[in-house]
């Protein structure tokens, strides 16, 4: 059987730079090589992102929960339900650009995006 390219030492990604292509070397027609350092890049990037958020969400829960009075349960729920969604919607849109492609799932969701912020920002108070 093929060993796992990321359990060698020598593997061509992630662990070292990318190399330069043979001269003479094509890809298809019309098609781009995927830059995988700027995938990487954008991943660990991401992860930072969500990550950072959420250490500042849970140095404000009590905050929040004294300004909404909300019960400590509720304010377990809203530190719970992001990653719950995250988890399910991952597999549903993963599923979904298997289907119809990865180009117009994305661009469905960037679209959904503001439609759902401005939902947010017109929601009546509680």
């Amino acid at each position: 059987p093929p060993l796992n390219p990321l359990l060698l030492p020598h593997a061509p990604w992630p662990f070292s730079p990318p190399q330069p292509s043979p001269a003479g070397a094509q890809g298809a027609p019309g098609k781009r090589a995927i830059d995988r350092w700027a995938v990487l890049r954008m991943v660990l990037l991401t992860c930072l992102c969500k990550a950072s958020c959420a250490d500042k969400y849970l140095a404000s829960v009590q905050d929040v929960a004294v300004d909404l009075g909300a019960s400590d349960g509720q304010m377990r729920a809203s530190l719970l339900a992001p990653a719950l969604v995250t988890g399910v919607m991952g597999i549903v849109i993963g599923t979904l650009a298997d289907r119809v492609g990865r180009r117009p799932t994305i661009l469905f969701f960037f679209a959904l995006m503001p439609v759902s912020v401005a939902a947010c920002a017109w929601a009546p108070d509680a």
